[in-house]
């Protein structure tokens, strides 16, 4: 069924209709959420960043809320797998109010797990850029691919590959699992250096002083100027 999930009274009705399904609700998956990029500054729209707040932060604590009545009191109590994005713990430029939403989602998640627990556990998916129709739409088919693929990963990340974790998560030999957001992104984005091919400009002299007891002067009580040659610009880096 389909639902608007920032409107608390939709969402009440998917987690009444599961559960008539079901009988019981074992696992909940906050995966509803996104973003276009946007302008953060003056020009930027207060209506868009609510919106898109309610959708990333709003819309899971309204998931959250109304299946707590049903995971607590039943027999093995239940799993909460918050979606969340590296976006909320690195700079996010243009996109200031998905990165603040999904920082918030990370705290949420943490709060929830000391709150609810031991009969909940709460726990998140911190994932990075993923192989979507979206994402290529934005960036196009050939840059795509490659803005998705980590320095430490062996492919590039598809919605499948990571929606592969979230059973493993709800399973009870993870019982210990619980409070903490696990990053699933490939080893995460390359240090800027990596992208860095040569040393264009060269490098200026740094100088220092040498204590008295240095091993260049031994026994000099005069500090000792050190200079250090900048590095040829036509030396590879690093």
């Amino acid at each position: 069924m389909t639902a608007d999930v920032p409107d608390p009274d939709q969402v009440a009705t998917v987690v009444a209709a599961a559960v008539d399904r079901s009988g019981r609700l074992d696992v909940l998956v906050n995966n509803a959420g996104g973003a276009p990029p946007a302008e953060s500054g003056p020009k930027g729209s207060s209506g868009f960043n609510e919106k898109i707040v309610a959708l990333n932060l709003m819309a899971p604590m309204n998931f959250c809320q109304a299946v707590h009545p049903i995971m607590s009191t039943q027999d093995g109590g239940g799993v909460i797998v918050n979606i969340s994005s590296v976006s909320g713990t690195r700079a996010n430029p243009q996109g200031m109010a998905y990165g603040a939403a999904k920082a918030g989602l990370e705290n949420m998640t943490r709060t929830l797990a000391h709150e609810w627990g031991p009969a909940i556990r709460v726990v998140a998916l911190t994932v990075g850029m993923i192989v979507t129709d979206e994402a290529a739409a934005f960036y196009g088919d050939e840059e795509v691919r490659p803005l998705c693929r980590q320095p430490a990963s062996p492919s590039p990340r598809s919605t499948g590959r990571r929606s592969r974790h979230v059973p493993r998560v709800g399973l009870p030999l993870a019982r210990w699992v619980t409070g903490t957001c696990l990053e699933v992104h490939g080893g995460g984005e390359g240090p800027a250096y990596l992208g860095v091919g040569r040393l264009t400009a060269p490098v200026p002299p740094i100088h220092c002083w040498r204590s008295p007891s240095s091993r260049f002067a031994p026994g000099d009580s005069r500090p000792r100027r050190i200079r250090r040659e900048p590095i040829p610009p036509e030396r590879s880096w690093p």
